[in-house]
Parts: C-alpha cells; structure tokens; sequence
C-alpha cells in the first residue's frame, strides 16, 4: 500500500533548513500521480531579493 505525504511536511523541514533565504519568498507547487502509483512532489521556490532559483525534488518509488 502506497503510503501518503502531506505537503506541508515536506515544505517544514525545507523552511527550516533555508529559514534565512525565506524573505519574499515565492512558491510555486505540484504533485503528481503516475500509472504506477509512485506519488512524486515538486517543491520550486524563488528567492526574489536576488533573483536565484532553486528546486528540490522528492520521490517515493
């Protein structure tokens, strides 16, 4: 049985751990399902003080 993720924490630990990069911070998220039911999360986010983007990538196969 496919286990389930709440968003939230994923996005917990990743504030946490880029707390000082957080100001005017942008989120922009996606998850997706796929035939298999491998449950994939997305988290991109954009630090719009100095314009650097970063993603990070989650997956459960």
């Amino acid at each position: 049985m496919q286990d389930v993720f709440v968003l939230e924490d994923f996005l917990r630990p990743l504030e946490e751990d880029h707390a000082h990069l957080m100001e005017e911070r942008v989120y922009n998220t996606s998850a997706a399902i796929d035939t298999n039911d491998s449950f994939v999360s997305y988290v991109h986010w954009r630090d719009t003080t100095d314009s650097n983007v970063m993603a990070k990538e989650w997956g459960e196969t």
